[in-house]
């Protein structure tokens, strides 16, 4: 039976979160963290950069963190859900002693598996061939439609980009992307991608595309 596949981006899509300064004294996550390390930046290793998340994700408050208000209805609904991110696939754990105890239920049920791109090297970039590797394993499993989402249109072309060098190995494989928006600019089909302003708008997309 061929499957499709959920794949989210996490922070800023699923998780909505904007720093705060007036807490904080620092005017980005980046500053805070050469406070703390007494170090620049740039002599911060990839995987201790995400390491320092933990702090301010299970405080929440740092990052004014937010889960979307549709996110167990929507979720429910596609069942088969993973995420892709540059973090740590910890990150979630820290998020979820913050976000649970506002939410009543635990935010990591809804999500099978988190993908990090730190499963293929020291990085926190997602490259091209990283994209390639797991979008063709996931048709070796059956799926042959995936639904990306992500808070940012760089994201999605990068996505889109490594979906059309699959499917010259895979034709039948295929994916529809969804940029969210984060407002009310409901659903806006842009040819290669939906914006969508919601994930309530995506879910009601994806009942219209699959009843069609």
């Amino acid at each position: 039976m061929l499957k499709t596949l959920y794949l989210w981006d996490m922070a800023g899509t699923l998780y909505p979160q904007k720093w705060n300064e007036e807490l904080t004294g620092t005017k980005s996550f980046d500053e805070w963290i050469e406070k703390q390390l007494g170090k620049k930046i740039d002599d911060v290793s990839p995987r201790k950069y995400e390491e320092m998340y933990e702090v301010p994700y299970t405080k929440g408050i740092y990052f004014n963190l937010r889960i979307q208000p549709d996110y167990q209805k929507v979720l429910s609904w596609t069942k088969s859900n993973e995420a892709f991110t540059t973090g740590l696939p910890q990150s979630n754990d820290w998020r979820a002693i913050y976000l649970n105890q506002i939410v009543g239920f635990d935010i990591r049920d809804y999500l099978q598996k988190i993908n990090s791109t730190f499963d293929y090297v020291e990085t926190n970039v997602k490259t091209e061939e990283m994209l390639i590797n797991y979008l063709s394993g996931k048709f070796k499993e059956g799926y042959q439609t995936i639904v990306f989402t992500d808070d940012n249109l760089k994201n999605c072309e990068s996505f889109y980009k490594a979906v059309k060098l699959v499917q010259k190995n895979y034709p039948k494989f295929s994916c529809r992307i969804y940029h969210i928006k984060n407002d009310q600019s409901e659903i806006n089909d842009k040819k290669w991608y939906y914006e969508v302003g919601t994930l309530t708008d995506l879910m009601n997309n994806e009942k219209t595309l699959i009843n069609n």
